[in-house]
């Protein structure tokens, strides 16, 4: 018997479908990754925006003299528009939305509600509790 080198047609025609399986299985797999890291990076950036807008809410109550009226003004100066309780933005491709809520038993609460949302409907949403220095 003569040794031969090399490989043979059925032999690259197998290995070539082999890895054509694996490819195949692993595909899906990787369309998967790629749509998951997407939608991360949609919550991620719309819990930015809720996150600014809670922040300049903070620092706008915590001066000493804070009140509603601040709060809406700085909303306002920041771009949102105004209808009973609810500010809203458009910052595409998101919707800032703030909700505005009195705290029953105290003057000095208020209860905002902050969410961005897109049209693909990932969003973010930040609740948080306002103490006020002022009373109105």
């Amino acid at each position: 018997m003569s040794l031969r080198r090399g490989m043979s047609l059925i032999e690259t025609i197998v290995a070539m479908a082999i890895f054509a399986i694996l490819i195949v299985m692993i595909f899906p797999a990787l369309a998967l990754l790629n749509h998951n890291n997407t939608i991360s990076q949609d919550i991620l950036e719309a819990t930015y925006y809720t996150q600014q807008v809670a922040e300049r809410i903070n620092e706008v109550s915590l001066s000493s003299d804070s009140d509603k009226q601040m709060i809406h003004d700085a909303l306002l100066s920041d771009g949102f528009s105004y209808t009973t309780n609810t500010y809203v933005k458009f910052n595409d491709p998101y919707e800032i939305t703030v909700t505005t809520f009195d705290v029953t038993d105290s003057e000095n609460l208020w209860r905002v509600v902050i969410v961005a949302e897109n049209d693909a409907s990932d969003y973010s949403q930040v609740e948080m509790v306002v103490r006020l220095s002022a009373e109105e």
